[in-house]
């Protein structure tokens, strides 16, 4: 009978220590491969940086199908303005190190390793700066499409989109509105795509050093639909330059 005590060298009394968010899997045992449940993880440290108000992210490496603008808007138009304001122009998010470029308002860096909360000043994150945006802006990023009908390991589990979010605005209630759409199109509109989820409370944030939060949607409605979904981050509200928000490790989590 083959040696299964070990699997891809970790012994069996200690699977439970395997860290989840690693991109290795256990390949295989006597040549049968192993399927694994779906754990895409985005963390935005292979980017280059870009924190020009003029010009968005370009995305490249890991995440070379990620888009954003205008880009990602059918016949690259408006997104529209879910927070039922004036705003019309769509633009993109940023790329972030370390702090923003308004002191004060943006996270001193990504999320820290140790998924804490804490800040990594080092980290990489992706973000939209309030200045220059905060009246006339609604930006909007969307991720690579997914077919978790056949992605998912078993489509009775349970699928969830988790992210670590950060938001400071110095005036309270003045800062963005978060809002997560989903749409089986790889550009949309707002009157187009499915509002998933908003976050428009944003009190747990009281200062730029405040930790990061992770923020979890689910997405079980998709499991079984056989098409590709995309997941678009949409800003949009803002009224005072002093605020920023950010959002980092994104991921798609089946469990």
């Amino acid at each position: 009978m083959p040696n299964i005590s070990k699997l891809d060298r970790i012994a069996l009394d200690d699977i439970d220590k395997v860290d989840l968010y690693a991109k290795t899997s256990i390949k295989n045992i006597n040549g049968y491969t192993i399927p694994s449940a779906l754990n895409e993880l985005f963390n935005f440290e292979d980017q280059t940086t870009n924190e020009s108000g003029a010009q968005d992210w370009n995305p490249s490496g890991t995440h070379v199908e990620w888009e954003t603008d205008t880009a990602v808007v059918t016949g690259g138009g408006s997104w529209g303005n879910p927070a039922g304001n004036s705003n019309t122009t769509t633009d993109g998010w940023n790329l972030g190190f370390g702090g923003t470029t308004s002191g004060g308002t943006g996270p001193l860096g990504g999320v820290d390793s140790d998924l804490d909360g804490s800040h990594d000043t080092s980290g990489r994150y992706m973000y939209v700066e309030g200045t220059g945006v905060k009246d006339d802006r609604v930006c909007v990023v969307r991720t690579p499409g997914f077919n978790f009908s056949t992605a998912m390991l078993s489509t009775s589990n349970d699928l969830d989109l988790k992210f670590w979010l950060h938001q400071y605005s110095s005036v309270s209630g003045q800062g963005h509105n978060l809002y997560i759409y989903i749409d089986d199109a790889s550009t949309s509109t707002e009157s187009d795509a499915t509002l998933l989820h908003s976050i428009t409370d944003f009190s747990e944030y009281n200062s730029n050093g405040a930790n990061w939060s992770q923020k979890t949607v689910s997405l079980n409605s998709y499991r079984t639909t056989d098409a590709t979904h995309y997941i678009y981050f949409v800003a949009d509200g803002a009224i005072t330059f002093r605020c920023d928000i950010s959002i980092d490790n994104v991921q798609f989590l089946e469990s």
